[in-house]
């Protein structure tokens, strides 16, 4: 691929934003160390905004690209898997719970390296579950302990087998 082409594709609107949402990992890491949940909830949820305004803009620019889109889930990734972790080391959440919330996540990574050799294969409820997901990290930072937190992954849960279960029909060319 020529220099322009590469251009075009990795300097996107789109690219930047989740670039910015990269660069902010660190800091909700930092923030999570000193306890300062506030900040942390706030940059989660700029994060999390800007997730989804980049997949909104990369459609509408028509700036959608296997490199963006490969960036994008690296980000979300390493944003989810650090938070979480860090969440369990600053002691927020048990051994138990950072299992139970890796697990759709671990599975689903899973299904995408086999079935589909990598290949990115969103659904309506893949992009559910993560939606219910990122709700419930806020509530976990917050050591709130109530009933929605558990809902909350009981729902991802569902949905994340509904994603999979329908990876599985589309690969075989099945039909519910």
């Amino acid at each position: 691929m020529n220099r322009y082409k590469l251009q075009k594709y990795l300097y996107t609107i789109p690219n930047f934003i989740t670039l910015f949402r990269f660069l902010l990992i660190p800091f909700i890491l930092y923030f999570i160390v000193k306890d300062k949940m506030i900040i942390v909830i706030i940059l989660f949820l700029i994060t999390t905004l800007s997730d989804m305004f980049d997949g909104f803009l990369a459609r509408k620019l028509k700036q959608s690209s296997y490199y963006g889109g490969m960036f994008d889930a690296f980000t979300d990734t390493i944003l989810i898997l650090s938070t979480i972790t860090f969440t369990y080391l600053t002691n927020h959440i048990s051994g138990i719970i950072l299992l139970i919330l890796l697990a759709p996540k671990i599975i689903t990574f899973l299904f995408l390296t086999f079935l589909y050799k990598g290949e990115y294969k969103p659904t309506i409820f893949s992009r559910l579950s993560s939606l219910f997901f990122y709700i419930s990290i806020p509530i976990f930072l917050l050591d709130l302990e109530i009933v929605v937190e558990y809902l909350l992954i009981i729902t991802v849960y569902i949905l994340s087998a509904i994603h999979w279960m329908k990876l599985i029909l589309d690969k075989f060319n099945l039909k519910f």
